[in-house]
């Protein structure tokens, strides 16, 4: 790991958990200043690609890098085998560290809060859950990803597989009769990258 990247005091981090036909990837994402006009914008600074490596080695290799970065968050897929490997990430006799603080499991077909109704009675305590506005991880997380994009506070390294992954994946509105408005449906593939990408922008939403 560059020694330059410790100068990047608030990093977050994303993961895509494969093994065999799917990899695995690590984003690092390190936070910064936008030059003149002002604000903050993330740069992907670390891809580690992981193929054919077992649960407990990409767990060592988890623990390394958040050893190293001390990421704010650590979004990551706990479905399949990504839910052995969370569970270990959790486990507080595992000894891991700064993993164990930062690492938030995620679905992609779950909902999750991403917001809340204001209060008509600002006096009246309403239990926040009740208040919860719920949104599809892989829709909010997209949309979080996209926003960053449009926004110009994502800066990609030349990296051409990263680059067709962020170019190549699209999304259609799927109707149905009992669904009139439709559900957004994404196109099927290999974009493991941009998964850890998206892993990274929700955990940045979330505790940003």
């Amino acid at each position: 790991i560059p020694g330059n990247h410790l100068l990047y005091k608030t990093t977050w981090m994303g993961m895509d958990v494969g093994m065999t036909n799917h990899p695995s990837e690590i984003l690092v994402l390190g936070e910064e200043p936008i030059p003149k006009e002002g604000g903050v914008r993330l740069r992907v600074l670390t891809r580690v690609h992981l193929e054919r490596i077992s649960a407990m080695d990409q767990l060592e290799v988890m623990k390394k890098l958040t050893e190293v970065y001390k990421p704010r968050a650590f979004g990551m897929d706990r479905t399949g085998l990504g839910l052995p490997i969370f569970q270990f990430a959790k486990d507080p006799t595992e000894s891991t560290g700064p993993l164990m603080n930062s690492i938030k499991g995620y679905n992609y077909s779950e909902k999750i809060p991403v917001g809340f109704e204001e209060l008509k009675d600002p006096e009246e305590w309403i239990d926040p859950m009740d208040r919860a506005i719920l949104g599809n991880v892989l829709e909010y997380s997209s949309d979080q990803l996209r926003l960053m994009v449009d926004q110009k506070r994502l800066v990609l390294p030349w990296d051409i597989d990263m680059l067709r992954e962020f170019q190549g994946q699209a999304y259609y509105i799927n109707k149905s009769s009992t669904n009139p408005y439709g559900k957004k449906e994404f196109n099927k593939g290999k974009f493991h990258a941009l998964d850890a990408a998206r892993m990274a922008a929700l955990a940045y939403s979330q505790q940003g």
